[in-house]
């Protein structure tokens, strides 16, 4: 037999309390559906500020800001390497004769041929201007002689994209790149 209290049996009583722990987990699981859906947003959102304030919309390439966090950070632990300045030449005059969009394709690919060149991890190049670079360049060894190699490699390497051509579309155009270290 079974055991009644009010009327309503035992079994009725554990049925109705099992109803209510499942509605009460199904809504604990939709307030965390929720919480972690606006967490991930805002993460998502943080994410992008970050991406504007320190790197560049058009070449995708860190930017001046973030450069200067980085050197701010070597110069704590100083060592020895070196600043390397990439500057295209004639972009103004690309950018007025062809239009901006033909100006920052040329960018792009001159960016990328010289981070493909430079495809070591010990330096990053930035973009610092709307027509310049910049690259921090370390080696492995600290000596005075190492960083002079290390970077005259870097800068024939720059000399050697300057002299090849860029197609861009129809267009054939050259990456007149000048470099100070």
């Amino acid at each position: 037999k079974t055991a009644q209290v009010s009327g309503v049996t035992a079994l009725e009583q554990v049925s109705h309390l099992t109803r209510l722990q499942l509605g009460f987990s199904f809504a604990v699981i939709l307030i965390s559906a929720f919480v972690l859906f606006a967490l991930y947003g805002r993460m998502k959102d943080q994410d992008e500020l970050y991406r504007r304030a320190y790197f560049d919309s058009a070449t995708g390439l860190p930017n001046r800001l973030l450069l200067e966090k980085n050197i701010e950070q070597l110069l704590i632990a100083p060592r020895q390497g070196a600043l390397l300045v990439i500057h295209v030449n004639r972009l103004n005059v690309i950018a007025s004769t062809y239009g901006h969009i033909i100006a920052d394709q040329l960018l792009n690919l001159v960016a990328r041929r010289i981070t493909t060149q430079q495809s070591e991890e010990k330096h990053k190049i930035y973009r610092v201007t709307s027509d310049s670079f910049a690259m921090i360049a370390l080696p492995d060894s600290f000596s005075s002689d190492t960083v002079r190699q290390f970077t005259q490699k870097i800068a024939d390497n720059v000399v050697q994209i300057s002299t090849q051509t860029f197609n861009i579309g129809e267009r054939h155009l050259r990456g007149d790149i000048s470099i100070g270290i």
